[in-house]
């Protein structure tokens, strides 16, 4: 083979004397002899000692050193290897003759990072949780057979994988605090450096390692997850930690969320899925079997995790990964929970109002909407009223129900901000901070009582007009417009818009550009409590969340087809929220430019 470089094996073993053995027997018999073969023993119990071949064309070392570890007796091989090439394989593997002829040829092509093909031998005599975990390495080994673009630096495994000694030194090599995945972070790092990932699709070794026992397995899946946190902290944009959770069912993906405080219950929980896995290998069930193994090992890997971010850093984490967020990017708590089409603002009263305030100073015209279970139904039924909610700078939760739903799937809305409870305190934050009100909508004698109740509680507040149109959605309005121009001959900064839903949306979507700038409040029936024309439920009745039963008792004939036949198509908004609860998908979003948040945790 011309222009062939020369190549060293490095092999790290441990109490395998047997196999060890083998080993040497194989690597003797090399289609390509290598030019070096080092053996590191790793402090094994007894040391050591295979018979060496006499050869004139290979160099055999032995090492002895403490155990560290495979990855520090695989970097002293390399730091004593002279070879061009560095070809590592288990001290347990069994290989063909042509194991270095097969890495040498893919480094002629130019690759410097070769991983190869091995698998498991004697598969049908392991346990089935030892060949679960054999046959996803061989659909993976398959899949970069297929494509060379599926090869993962990240599952870079050094069973039996090659590289440029030179290019393994200049990298740092192996990262010796890690005990495991070392390999994964040294894929990462050479990539990331910008080496060339080849991959040598022959069957050139066999791991013949004895079969682990259930509870040594999953011990390995909970050290994996311990390393898989620190790699990702080294390398954060090159690294996906959570790409095993995208991996798993819905259900199991909830049960993982929902145990991520408690470690110690997530493995109490893997360490019954797996004996649950035994009972359905004892009675035949593999299909079943592979699963109850499969959610076993994922839980003891996250509760790894879990154990080694911390239980909220790990949450924040999942989080982030969830929304497509960086970690800095999550340092800015969500701040909206989402019902369907409708984003709602986590805040509280006195942080609604002063961001309504803030609002009022804007030079554009700024929205605030109070939705309830209606408004939900009305958005996904209405473009009208749903444009609206887009565009609306402020989204307030309206009804006790949105609040409990909030709580049931544990969510960070707590606060219920409806309009009549909104209307008193604002009108005391205007009159505080020298705001122009409107009060646009109601009746005439309905707004005018409410302004002289309101100027009678607050006398520095500056109410600068009054005006209660006769509005039609579609219809001729030629009274809107009048009002509209009074709004803004007036100067008004906060505007108290109570027509009901959807009307005020609709009168708000169709004016558009006429509308002046100011920030408008769709209050509904505000103005009716203010004035006193229409009582509202007390306050036990409002924080049961039966407030609409009070309401549907007083006027009957109005309210019956709302709360009865159409708010019933809510339910189905709810469903689907528990569903992605379930199945781990966010049900919070950041607005841009954020509200004012309550000290909600988030989810």
């Amino acid at each position: 083979m011309p222009n062939t470089p020369s190549t060293t094996v490095v092999v790290a073993t441990f109490n395998r004397p047997d196999g060890l053995q083998r080993l040497v027997d194989g690597l003797a018999n090399q289609e390509t002899a290598p030019d070096e073969v080092i053996i590191v023993d790793d402090g094994s119990e007894t040391p050591a000692d295979p018979m060496f071949p006499t050869s004139d064309s290979t160099t055999w070392s032995l090492i002895h050193q403490d155990n560290g570890g495979p990855g520090s007796a695989r970097h002293r091989g390399i730091e004593h290897a002279t070879g061009d090439v560095i070809v590592i394989v288990d001290d347990d593997m069994v290989v063909t003759p042509r194991l270095v002829a097969s890495h040498l040829e893919r480094h002629l092509d130019g690759d410097e990072v070769v991983q190869g093909r091995f698998e498991n031998s004697n598969t049908d005599d392991r346990p089935l949780f030892d060949r679960f975990i054999a046959d996803q390495q061989t659909a993976f080994f398959d899949r970069c057979a297929a494509d060379p673009s599926a090869i993962d630096p990240a599952r870079l495994s050094t069973g039996n994988v090659s590289f440029r000694r030179a290019l393994y030194l200049e990298s740092g090599g192996f990262d010796l605090s890690l005990r495991r995945r070392e390999d994964s972070e040294l894929g990462v790092r050479l990539h990331s450096a910008g080496a060339r990932f080849g991959y040598n699709p022959e069957y050139t070794a066999q791991h013949d390692e004895p079969p682990e026992s259930l509870a040594q397995w999953l011990m390995v899946a909970h050290q994996y997850g311990e390393a898989e946190v620190a790699i990702a902290q080294r390398h954060p944009d090159a690294y996906r930690i959570w790409e095993l959770f995208d991996q798993m069912p819905g259900v199991a993906r909830f049960v993982i969320r929902s145990t991520m405080r408690w470690p110690s219950v997530m493995r109490l929980i893997g360490r019954a899925s797996g004996r649950l896995g035994q009972l359905c290998e004892r009675f035949g069930a593999d299909g079943p079997g592979v699963k109850a193994y499969g959610f076993g090992y994922a839980l003891h890997w996250f509760a790894g995790t879990t154990t080694e971010f911390g239980p909220t850093e790990a949450r924040r984490s999942l989080a982030a990964h969830r929304t497509g967020t960086s970690a800095t990017e999550l340092d800015t708590e969500p701040n909206q929970v989402v019902f369907g089409g409708v984003q709602v603002d986590i805040i509280d009263l006195p942080g609604a109002v002063d961001r309504i305030i803030e609002l009022s100073q804007s030079d554009n015209v700024e929205i605030v909407v109070t939705p309830n279970v209606d408004h939900l139904v009305l958005q996904r039924r209405d473009p009208a009223f749903a444009s609206i909610y887009e565009r609306a700078a402020l989204v307030l939760a309206d009804g006790q129900p949105l609040i409990m739903a909030s709580k049931l799937l544990r969510l960070p809305l707590t606060d219920k901000v409806s309009g009549s409870d909104l209307i008193d305190p604002l009108v005391a934050a205007a009159a505080a901070n020298g705001t122009k009100v409107f009060l646009f909508g109601a009746t005439d004698d309905t707004a005018e009582v409410a302004a002289n109740k309101m100027r009678a509680d607050h006398s520095d507040l500056q109410i600068v007009g009054i005006s209660s149109p006769w509005y039609t959605p579609g219809g001729d309005n030629p009274d809107v417009l009048v009002a509209l121009k009074e709004v803004e001959a007036s100067g008004a900064e906060l505007v108290l818009l109570a027509f009901g839903a959807p009307k005020q949306e609709h009168l708000l979507h169709e004016f558009g550009d006429l509308v002046p700038p100011a920030c408008y409040v769709c209050c509904g029936a505000s103005l009716d409590f203010v004035a006193g024309k229409v009582s509202r439920a007390p306050a036990w009745i409002s924080k049961s969340g039966f407030e609409w039963l009070y309401r549907l008792a007083k006027e009957p004939r109005r309210l019956w087809k709302r709360y009865i036949v159409r708010d019933a198509a809510a339910l189905p908004i709810f469903i689907k929220m528990a569903l992605k609860r379930v199945t781990g998908k966010p049900l919070t979003a950041t607005r841009a430019s954020a509200a004012t948040p309550t000290s909600a945790a988030t989810s």
